[in-house]
């Protein structure tokens, strides 16, 4: 992908002109779009207010959860080792979904095509899975509302290889049509408010055969259980933005009803694969139970193809 050449508008999808070497601006909407920091800024500036609110509220909940900076070697090493306290098993599982997406899924692929992929990391945080797909020679894209260099795009000075960092609201993605290979929702799909509308914008960057993954998003058998978790998660702020009507403000996890809903809706053939077990998920599965989260399913890679 020609970065420069292969980013639009967010909010018309026009091209951009390159007014300096850290400036786009889109003539239509007489728009620009500055790279501060090494991270281009795509947010609608006439947004921004709103999007400000977001992330300070996303912020204040992740530092009320321990987040914090660390170092560049530790950066380096994520997700094969975690934050230290309560966020430590959750680093434990993003690691088995990661391990089971690279051997299940983007090993094949590599070797099917031999060639660099375009990979866009949405909901990239402190883009971790960026530098990962860097470091298997590929073209990434991190996509992230959160710029500080503790949990966001910031933290992209950390790592030793180059991928772009973007900030951007994944339901406007500032990338022309049909240039990804694999869009990965990394651990950020129940954080979208409609579901439909945020898949529907990855398929129109996707390219025809591409694949759209969805990561680390809490799956449930049944519904009644997934806005339980929702509910206890609204009282944090990282969950209590939006204005939804019924109350819900984010979707906020996955049943199989849902995702059959959504590929029917948009045309999406849905393949589940099942991270490989260890202790630390069977270990997760007991606590669940204990807890009273007994239909909260294992951890699953889910990877959508367009149907033919």
């Amino acid at each position: 992908m020609n970065v420069l050449a292969d980013f639009v508008c967010p909010v018309c999808y026009g091209p951009l002109e390159l007014a300096a070497s850290d400036l786009l601006r889109c003539a239509s909407d007489d728009l620009e779009f500055p790279c501060l920091d090494g991270i281009w800024r795509f947010l609608d500036p006439r947004r921004i207010d709103s999007y400000r609110d977001i992330i300070q509220d996303y912020e204040a909940g992740q530092l009320a959860t321990g987040r914090r900076g660390e170092s560049e070697v530790f950066l380096r090493a994520l997700p094969f080792v975690g934050f230290l306290g309560e966020l430590e098993e959750d680093w434990q599982l993003r690691a088995q979904s990661y391990r089971t997406l690279t051997r299940r899924l983007l090993s094949p692929v590599e070797m099917s095509l031999d060639r660099a992929l375009n990979i866009l990391d949405l909901g990239a945080g402190n883009g971790w899975l960026s530098y990962r797909a860097a470091g298997r020679g590929h073209h990434a894209f991190a996509i992230d509302l959160l710029i500080n260099r503790w949990d966001g795009l910031g933290a992209h000075t950390c790592y030793d290889l180059q991928f772009t960092p973007m900030q951007a609201d994944f339901d406007n993605i500032p990338i022309r049509d049909c240039q990804a290979d694999i869009a990965v929702f990394n651990n950020s799909l129940h954080f979208s408010s409609d579901y439909e509308t945020t898949l529907r914008e990855a398929l129109r960057v996707l390219a025809p055969d591409g694949l759209l993954v969805i990561m680390d998003t809490p799956f449930f058998e049944e519904e009644d259980c997934g806005r339980a978790l929702v509910a206890r998660r609204m009282t944090g702020a990282a969950y209590s933005s939006g204005n939804r009507e019924d109350g819900m403000f984010l979707e906020g996890f996955l049943t199989s009803r849902r995702l059959d809903a959504l590929g029917d809706a948009l045309q999406i053939r849905w393949n589940y694969i099942d991270s490989d077990s260890d202790w630390r998920q069977t270990l997760r599965s007991w606590t669940a139970r204990l807890q009273g989260d007994d239909c909260l399913l294992a951890s699953r890679v889910i990877v959508g193809r367009r149907q033919a």
